[in-house]
Formats: structure tokens, C-alpha cells, sequence
């Protein structure tokens, strides 16, 4: 690590991004995004082709609203990492920048 370049980390922690939605929007992306939250969401309404109409609505409205967190938590991991890439980026930039002024420093002097 070098004084003249910060890590990608160290910028997106500059730039507010709260740790309570990392934590949750992590948790669930993980569940939702599996093979297992895959199935479940298969399997789930398969299973209640057989069940009282009563049951079917409740399994339409909890598919609806698996459906709508999925939707917002997938979208803010999403920009998460957007985050990250524009952190990296700018590290990016600046560690060529500092390369780039250094060389000139050594080119011009000799």
C-alpha cells in the first residue's frame, strides 16, 4: 500500500453508504439469487395447485411480496456494486496519475 493511493474501500466508505442495507441487502440477495431461492419460488406455488382456495391466495400474495423485496434488494446490490466499480475507477486514476507524475518527475530531472 502506498501513502499517495487509497483503496477502493476506503472511498465508498467516504461516501456514506450505509452498513445496516449492506448487511441486509447482502443476506437476501444471497437467499434470492441462489439455486435454493430458485426452487422455493418453483416449488412453492407447484405445491399449492392441490391446497383450498384460501391457501392459494395467501401463497399469490406471499409470492407478490417475495417478489417485491427481491425487486428493491436486487436493485440496491445492484448499485452497490456500481459503487464499488466508480471506487475503483477513481483509485484507479489516481495511482496512474501518481505513477504518471512521478515519471515525469524523474524525466525531467535527468
Amino acid at each position: 500500500m502506498h501513502p499517495s493511493v487509497h483503496h477502493p474501500n476506503e472511498v465508498v466508505t467516504k461516501r456514506k453508504i450505509s452498513r445496516f442495507n449492506n448487511f441486509v441487502t447482502n443476506h437476501l440477495a444471497l437467499m434470492l439469487g441462489s439455486v435454493v431461492g430458485m426452487y422455493l419460488a418453483l416449488a412453492i406455488p407447484l405445491l399449492a395447485i392441490g391446497i383450498p382456495i384460501l391457501f392459494k391466495v395467501e401463497v399469490i400474495v406471499f409470492s407478490s411480496w417475495i417478489q417485491s423485496w427481491g425487486l428493491f434488494c436486487l436493485q440496491r446490490t445492484a448499485n452497490r456494486a456500481d459503487a464499488m466499480r466508480e471506487a475503483k475507477a477513481d483509485v484507479d486514476h489516481e495511482a496512474l496519475t501518481h505513477i504518471a507524475t512521478q515519471v515525469d518527475k524523474i524525466v525531467g530531472s535527468t
